[in-house]
């Protein structure tokens, strides 16, 4: 037979016919029981190696299937699985459709946070907690850390109503940004003060579809900076979420807005649009508004009643008034600093989130926020006032199904601020920061065989301060940050119930390289076992999370405390014409600075001693900047020239002074009216009169320059006189004068060894073992269990001062004689003196040299500082490595208990081995390092949730402990506990309408959380919604 084209075409038809009827197709969806699409579910057919992965909408495909009748079954993680059985014939595609029961809710809840891939909570290789969405809209908190605040591990340190502080298993501290905080793997932090910003970036609770709490070091797919846990938030779907408008109110005057418009185009697209304002009176500072108030108070941070602000500079004078970056242009009497009374914040977000999907295997996701907020904030270095400031952030990821054996993940996004008119409340610094970062990252999950899977991927981050100097002063053109990192992670599960997880990061910057560090190196590991008889998993984890030079450990230079922090707080004003009337302050400044590239070196002289600067050389045609050997004779003797008048003055116009001055006067008004009694009888018994006549002559002329006041006038005079000599003595008499070094408790210390050189900050590495337990201990009663061990090497301290002050001290035999000499021909001056005289030596030369010389040795005339500083002798903080390593234990336990589907009951303790723990520096200097945490705390509480209704408690309490606050000050935080109730209901008869009510500690109890921060009470909340 002869085979042509033709036949081979006939041919072709009748193999694609037989093909077609013996190789059918079975597709389908795949669904949670709410309707919800599950996309990567399982589908498999059962006795055949054929299945399929469910795609984003949850539809699925399996072709290949003849004729007869198959049994399929549908998994996904933290779900039951379920089966159908379907029968395909006749070539006609069969239609079959997955609904999935949510599985044990107890053990079964899904994180992806731990591993950055979809597991069950109880297999993951962290201790992580689940919250979802619907508890969070339940319990009605003002923000997610009020949520978290009463979980265990969890440490929050609220600052005002809405602003917190949140950190897992101690190192909290104001503007910490301890803890990584993300939503849709997004950061929420800003791109330079690196503070978590959770109250104005966290998304509405009703658009919050669950919350993920990981303690402890995270998975290396989060990046560097990450040691002390992450809280992952998650945002729903626009694909399942309708129409909604909320109003709440409560007391403080509290009122917050929402919209949502949320709208679906066709099964490909789907665009949720929320907008929300927010405004109440915060709860009240009471900060002091004096030095003194403060000083009172055991501190010296004040917020002045006038201020002027304006933008720091690194050059002489140091700030700059009226510039054109500066908004304000305050007077020079300045102006009143109304947001340190009573200050009502507001903020206003828009949140848009577009999800669009190409085809059925990817999802395309834009995210686009915006927050105008006029709100203060507890800062390192004091409040801060945000007066309209607007953060940003923009993102877009991108999820691919079958990529290469595995799942795709692209993920880019960026924040940057708008913030011009931010100031200090304590200094009046003006804080300009147009700052942004932008970040990339790819990451590829891998499912091989024989339980392997593999995670890799990579991730860079440029941030790009612009502060125009008020943040990062003389740094801001080095301050650029550019970070290259890779990671992966290896699991293998066997059949025995253990899996094995390993993880590894590697992470390289400019930062690194300034300081000869190609690149750094974390691992983490992990052993995780669920044995068969046991409802739960163990696990024994160690990690490794690599803290790396920050800005502002790098690259902060900013003002910390007021201008006149010496000599105004003793009533000192050198500009003022009682006091010279100099052109210039040559008080002292507090700044705050980071190491940058060279770590800090102290000045020396040719003996190798270190130098001293003094505010005053301006005086003398020098820089601020010249450096002076210590005991220079020149300096030292013009400086007490200045200083010992001043003093001087201050002794005559105490009130000791003033006695000693009328003493004085009345002594020689005395004297006077004696003179002139004896002249006056001496006078007439030279004309011959008799005793009795010369003394009633000279009684009458003594009472008459009493009574005409010329024996006064003459006191007074002698007394002016002495006065105007004593203040000449005081700037003429020149003692021999040593220079000595105070710290920044004011001991005296030796300079080579309290101000020795320090290298430059370097990473921190963070190392953690934990051993945990997460099961059932019955069939309603759950048990988590969390101990660990936390090794931290080259930690780096909180601010700490880095300069001295210089003071003179003078020799007491030079001063006692150059005062004799001084005085040497004037009787009058050394009458004066001599009233001092106590012991009868030196004519009271020596009791008026110890009095003037203690006074001046308590007034600074200089300081050492680091030669990094431009600063003169201003104080300078700084941070510090301490090369000791800081060893911390912990324990955390929570215990659930579900008496029924509708309740959960829970309690949790945690427990640390230290509040503050001792370490010292590269120069054996001992520095604390504080928790800022309480060594126990727990809490407990209860959520009922049933159709149409929710309602519950939480109770909170913590320890006392000791904290440190901003701008150095620290002190003690008292135990406490707060109550609180809520509930939320739906209205019978108005369907998606609900009412909601939250008590934040019901009982009142007055308590603060902070050091100088406010004190805080109960807070009521009414809310209702309509879901359209």
């Amino acid at each position: 037979m002869k085979l042509n084209k033709s036949s081979f075409q006939y041919l072709f038809v009748f193999l694609l016919s037989v093909a077609t009827l013996t190789a059918q197709t079975v597709s389908g969806t795949v669904s949670s029981a709410d309707g919800s699409a599950l996309a990567g579910a399982n589908v498999t057919v059962e006795g055949t190696d054929m299945g399929a992965s469910s795609n984003q909408d949850g539809s699925f495909s399996i072709s290949g299937l003849s004729d007869g009748d198959y049994t399929l079954t549908g998994s996904y993680i933290g779900y039951d699985s379920a089966s159908v059985v379907v029968s395909v014939s006749g070539g006609q595609a069969t239609n079959a459709n997955l609904t999935l029961d949510a599985g044990n809710v107890r053990l079964n809840q899904v994180v992806v946070s731990a591993s950055f891939k979809k597991e069950l909570v109880t297999e993951a290789p962290a201790s992580v907690e689940v919250f979802g969405g619907a508890e969070l809209e339940a319990r009605g908190a003002t923000t997610i850390a009020d949520v978290l605040s009463n979980r265990a591990g969890v440490e929050t340190m609220k600052t005002g109503l809405e602003g917190s502080n949140m950190t897992v298993r101690g190192f909290n501290g104001v503007f910490s940004g301890a803890i990584h905080a993300v939503v849709d793997n997004r950061w929420t932090r800003a791109p330079v003060v690196n503070a978590q910003l959770l109250q104005f970036m966290a998304p509405d609770d009703s658009d919050i579809e669950r919350v993920e709490l990981v303690r402890g070091p995270a998975s290396p797919m989060y990046g560097p900076d990450t040691q002390q846990g992450v809280i992952a938030m998650f945002s729903k779907s626009p694909f399942n979420q309708g129409n909604r408008i909320a109003v709440t109110v409560g007391e403080r005057d509290y009122m917050k807005l929402y919209a949502r418009v949320a709208h679906q185009w066709g099964s490909r697209a789907a665009t949720r649009i929320a907008v929300s304002h927010r405004s109440f009176n915060d709860w009240d500072a009471n900060m002091p508004h004096t030095q003194a108030e403060a000083n009172a108070q055991g501190h010296n941070y004040w917020e002045p009643t006038m201020i002027r602000r304006g933008l720091s500079t690194p050059v002489y004078p140091f700030i700059s008034y009226g510039g054109e970056n500066d908004p304000y242009k305050d007077p020079v009497t300045g102006t009143a600093n109304d947001a340190s009374y009573d200050f009502n914040p507001e903020a206003t977000t828009v949140d848009m989130k577009t999800e669009f999907r190409p085809d059925l295997k990817s999802n395309l996701t834009l995210n686009v926020r915006m927050a105008n907020v006029s709100a203060i904030e507890m800062t390192g270095v004091g409040r801060a006032f945000a007066d309209d400031a607007t953060l940003y952030q923009a993102q877009v990821s991108y999820l691919r199904q079958d990529v290469l054996g595995g799942d795709l993940f692209l993920n880019l996004f960026t924040n940057w601020n708008d913030q011009k008119t931010t100031y200090n409340l304590s200094t009046g610094n003006i804080v300009y920061d147009q700052s942004s970062n932008l970040a990339f990252q790819l990451q590829h999950n891998i499912e091989l065989n024989d339980g392997k899977s593999l995670v890799w991927g990579g991730d860079m981050l440029q941030r790009t301060p612009d502060t125009e100097g008020t943040i990062n002063g003389k740094n801001e053109d080095i301050d650029d940050f550019d970070n290259i990192g890779a990671y992966f992670s290896f699991e293998k599960k066997w059949d025995n119930g253990v899996k094995f997880v390993g993880t590894g990061r590697m992470d390289s910057n400019n930062y690194l390289k300034d300081i000869g560090t190609d690149f750094v190196f974390a691992p983490k590991l992990a052993l995780v076992w669920s044995p068969e008889d046991v409802r739960g998993t163990f696990r024994l984890t160690y990690g490794e999370n690599i803290d790396l030079p920050g800005n502002f450990t790098k690259n902060l230079d900013i003002a910390v405390l007021g201008t006149n922090l010496v000599y105004g707080a003793n009533g000192i004003d050198f500009t003022s014409p009682t006091f010279g009337g100099l052109p210039f302050q040559p008080d002292f400044q507090a700044k705050a600075m980071g190491s940058t590239t060279t770590g800090w070196t102290y000045n020396r002289d040719a003996n190798g001693n270190h130098t001293f600067r003094t505010n005053f050389s301006p005086a003398w045609g020098l820089g601020v900047n010249t450096n002076y050997s210590l005991n220079d004779p020149t300096v030292n003797g013009t400086l007490w020239g200045i200083f010992a008048p001043i003093v001087g003055g201050g002794v005559l116009q105490s009130a000791s002074g003033q006695a000693l001055i009328a003493g004085f006067g009345a002594a020689n008004a005395e004297g006077f009216v004696n003179a002139t009694y004896s002249g006056t009888y001496n006078y007439y018994i030279s004309l011959g009169a008799d005793a009795a006549t010369a003394a009633a002559a000279a009684a009458a002329a003594a009472a008459g320059v009493v009574a005409d006041g010329s024996a006064a006038a003459f006191g007074a005079q002698q007394a002016g006189a002495a006065a105007i000599d004593f203040l000449t003595l005081m700037g003429s008499a020149i003692p021999s004068i040593a220079n000595y070094v105070l710290n920044g408790d004011l001991s005296i210390v030796d300079p080579n060894v309290e101000f020795g050189n320090y290298d430059v900050i370097r990473e921190t590495t963070w190392a953690q073992t934990e051993f945990g337990y997460k099961g059932q201990v019955s069939d309603n009663m759950t048990l988590s269990v969390d101990a660990y061990q936390m090794n931290i090497s080259d930690y780096v301290s909180n601010l700490q001062q880095i300069s001295g002050f210089t003071i003179m001290a003078a020799d007491g035999g030079s001063y006692v004689a150059a005062l004799l000499t001084a005085m040497y021909g004037n009787d009058n001056l050394t009458a004066f003196v001599g009233a001092l005289d106590t012991n009868g030596a030196y004519g009271g030369a020596d009791e008026l040299a110890a009095l003037i010389a203690g006074s001046v040795a308590q007034l600074p005339m200089g300081g050492v500082a680091p030669e990094q500083s431009p600063y003169g002798a201003n104080i300078i903080v700084g941070y510090k490595q301490l090369t000791e390593d800081l060893k911390l234990n912990g324990l955390e336990a929570t215990l659930n208990y579900f008496p029924s589907t509708d309740w959960n009951f829970y309690m949790n303790m945690s427990m640390l081995s230290e509040s503050s723990i001792d370490a010292t520096d590269q120069n054996g200097r001992v520095s604390t390092a504080n928790m800022n945490t309480p060594k126990f705390k727990m809490g407990a509480g209860a959520q009922y949730a049933t159709e149409g209704s929710a309602y519950g408690f939480s109770l909170r309490y913590q320890d006392s402990y000791f904290a440190d606050g901003f701008s150095g000050t620290s002190g003690n935080i008292p135990s406490f506990y707060t109550l609180g109730v809520n509930g939320k209901w739906d209205i019978s008869g108005v369907e998606g309408m609900s009412v909601g009510l939250s008590i934040d500690n019901i009982t009142d109890v007055v308590h603060k959380e902070t050091f100088l921060g406010p004190e805080m009470g109960r807070f009521t909340t009414l809310s209702v919604g309509y879901d359209l």
